[in-house]
């Protein structure tokens, strides 16, 4: 799915997942101005949480957290590594669901391909040429896209 607008995500990326799947959120934020894709991950961030907070009101989930991670100025060496406790406790973990969003992955051009392999959510806020050099190019098209330009 290709979002044109945060509106249009706001509206549709709830009823197009499900809160208990997270695994299943995959989704590259575009754009060129870094402010704007930042404001991005911030408004994804509330949609999630919006999306979280009531399946833990329904008792779906027993807790979440939504986080953006900016990677040109967090460099944990954990991101990289796919056998760490980071990634470990991405996604669903009996009823808790944790779900980073990185932002500005830049040289990290392999996270978009660890999140697929490993069946964990992956959000990522790229600049176009960030996004078409995604390691496994056939990847891109198993991620739903917000266009912000």
């Amino acid at each position: 799915m290709i979002y044109g607008s945060l509106e249009e995500l706001e509206f549709n990326y709830p009823y197009l997942h499900s809160d208990s799947r997270p695994e299943k959120f995959k989704l590259f934020i575009i754009g060129k101005d870094e402010g704007e894709r930042l404001k991005a991950c911030d408004f994804t961030k509330k949609v999630l949480e919006e999306m979280f907070e009531s399946a833990k009101e329904e008792r779906k989930i027993k807790g979440y957290e939504v986080c953006v991670l900016n990677l040109a100025l967090d460099k944990n060496p954990d991101y990289m590594e796919p056998t760490s406790q980071f990634w470990r406790r991405i996604g669903n973990q009996e009823g808790v669901i944790f779900v980073p969003i990185f932002h500005n992955p830049g040289s990290s051009s392999n996270l978009p391909q660890l999140a697929f392999d490993l069946n964990k959510p992956g959000i990522f806020s790229l600049t176009n040429k960030e996004y078409l050099s995604v390691i496994n190019y056939s990847k891109r098209d198993c991620y739903d896209i917000l266009r912000l330009d």
